[in-house]
């Protein structure tokens, strides 16, 4: 059931958040720099934060659709983990 309401989320929640037009923060590193940290304390500031999502790895950055992965950046004001990290994404 856990997995079952992650995948709901990851898929269709975000897309109920209103659009944000502000400067974005991306924190990009590889594995164990500390991003999932700088993550969690951007979102105790009170950012609108978005951790790794499977939704938008699997089925919209993956399957080369970087129009729905910008998309996805308007609802939130920072981000950190996949995809962000990608060349093609910098």
């Amino acid at each position: 059931m856990k997995h079952t309401l992650r995948r709901f989320k990851d898929r269709w929640l975000w897309r109920l958040y209103p659009k944000k037009t502000e400067a974005k923060i991306f924190v990009v590193g590889y594995n164990k720099t500390g991003t999932t940290s700088v993550g969690k304390a951007l979102q105790k500031l009170g950012y609108r934060h978005s951790s790794f999502n499977e939704f938008v790895w699997r089925e919209l950055y993956n399957k080369g659709n970087i129009d729905g992965v910008i998309n996805y950046t308007k609802r939130f004001e920072s981000f950190d983990d996949l995809p962000w990290l990608k060349e093609d994404l910098l």
